[in-house]
């Protein structure tokens, strides 16, 4: 299956878009009152920061991972570290 762009995964998509629109505002999210925004740079170096840390707890490609905690930009980041490293994401509501 080929995705937007011709990418094969949803992690290649990611790092399209980071090529195409490095400064362009890819994630809003609160905290509290405050108001945050990511870059779609700054969105895939933190991926690629917690990436390198689930990596280092030596999870591996095709392990289960339950993601337990509430709607976060966290939460998201964690998922997609899992994304690019293989891993299985299993979510708890």
């Amino acid at each position: 299956m080929s995705y937007q762009g011709g990418a094969q995964s949803i992690p290649e998509m990611l790092r399209r878009t980071v090529g195409k629109f490095p400064d362009k505002v890819g994630h809003k999210y609160s905290v509290g009152s405050k108001r945050h925004e990511l870059t779609f740079q700054q969105f895939y170096e933190t991926v690629r920061s917690y990436a390198r840390g689930i990596d280092a707890l030596g999870v591996k490609k095709g392990d289960h991972v339950v993601i337990l905690g509430d709607s976060s930009i966290e939460w998201s980041l964690v998922d997609w570290a899992c994304l690019s490293l293989g891993v299985v994401t299993i979510p708890i509501y």
